[in-house]
């Protein structure tokens, strides 16, 4: 890699594991220092370990997107510890292992969906670009899963659909309210 990050601060929700841990992985072997938070203190824990062991590039953290006073949190240690935050990564949510077909999703599995897709991006969101934007940077990321239905079936599954639908708007938004040109990288799937 030519460490084309070097110096960069990035913060990754979701990167326990999967894609979130994959997206955290290329950034630090770009140069980045990396926050992997996820809601699995162990796995973020591990993550980090895995990534850095002791030297203090990557850090693992329990950070609940749906609650602004542990994003705050987060922040604050990592301008303590880096200087900042240049880098965000949405990747927190999903479909949340909510059922496959619309019909079948309960209002509490469908209020953890929205509450982490949208309300966990917005607050992330809210509370990091500050940050970034004292560095000079605005990155999002939003979801390829605003997908097509077919015949009374979702694919992927009706609440990760759903649920990730507003991610690309946010982060188009966010670059547009701090005059920004876009930024965002978010992904659509070729029809």
């Amino acid at each position: 890699m030519c460490k084309r990050l070097l110096d960069r601060n990035a913060v990754v929700t979701g990167a326990a594991r999967g894609m979130g841990f994959a997206i955290a992985k290329a950034l630090y072997q770009e140069g980045a220092r990396v926050a992997i938070l996820d809601i699995d203190e162990k796995g973020a824990a591990g993550a980090a370990n895995q990534l850095d062991g002791k030297n203090g590039r990557a850090i693992g953290r329990r950070v609940d997107v749906t609650r602004k006073s542990e994003i705050t949190q987060l922040v604050q240690e990592m301008s303590k510890l880096w200087g900042g935050v240049d880098i965000l990564v949405n990747n927190a949510g999903g479909g949340l292992n909510t059922p496959y077909l619309l019909d079948q999703i309960e209002e509490k599995d469908w209020n953890l969906v929205v509450d982490v897709n949208l309300k966990g991006t917005f607050l992330c969101c809210q509370t990091v670009i500050p940050e970034m934007i004292k560095r000079g940077g605005l990155p999002g990321r939003g979801s390829i899963h605003g997908g097509q239905g077919r015949g009374g079936r979702v694919d992927p599954p009706a609440g990760l659909r759903l649920g990730k639908g507003g991610d690309p708007g946010q982060c188009r938004g966010a670059d547009r309210n701090h005059d920004r040109r876009q930024n965002s990288n978010h992904v659509e799937r070729k029809k």
